[in-house]
């Protein structure tokens, strides 16, 4: 059950993409009644971007980042007056991909070799995520290494050219889960 609450004659009855990934980015359209230009919208209390009023009963906009969970949706027109539907957003944890890159692609035994993880947002998703990638080689791992802007690199002296099984694994956040790269 959504409630809906009313405040000096707007009111927010429905919302239509009513669910998106919590980093934002998701294009919805508000019904309801009482609407005029220049009303703004929150959800979960933060302003939505790309606000468009249509008429008195529908506005539509873009969902901005916020936490995984039900959101509120409140338009609040110049004069104040608002409408809110509880819960009415559900903010969902967002995909991850992992890709892992080992440069040089081929070594000779002893040689250095850089071991790479890229954490992505898969679509729709937008964002960088953040956390922690563990890498393993051939069973053993390595020491949880911290992403910066969405990538970590961790070199290793004396590559042994006989493994053959390097993955990385990437622990999730709030917004994203957890994901891992093919061996």
């Amino acid at each position: 059950t959504t409630l809906s609450y009313t405040v000096g004659g707007v009111s927010v009855t429905s919302i239509v993409r009513a669910m998106g990934p919590s980093t934002g980015g998701t294009a919805v359209t508000i019904t309801g009644t009482g609407f005029v230009s220049g009303a703004t919208v929150k959800i979960g209390g933060i302003l939505a971007t790309g606000v468009n009023f249509g008429n008195t009963t529908s506005i539509t906009a873009t969902t901005p980042a916020g936490t995984v969970g039900a959101k509120d949706v409140v338009v609040t027109n110049p004069d104040a007056q608002f409408g809110t539907l509880a819960g009415g957003f559900n903010m969902l944890i967002s995909t991850s991909s992992t890709a892992l890159s080992v440069l040089p692609t081929s070594s000779v035994f002893g040689q250095s070799v850089a071991l790479t993880a890229t954490v992505s947002a898969v679509l729709p998703a937008t964002g960088t995520p953040t956390g922690t990638v563990v890498f393993n080689i051939d069973g053993s791992d390595l020491a949880p290494s911290t992403l910066s802007n969405g990538t970590v690199t961790v070199t290793r002296a004396n590559f042994n050219p006989t493994i053959l099984n390097i993955k990385a694994t990437y622990s999730g956040d709030a917004n994203f889960n957890g994901s891992a790269s093919t061996t």
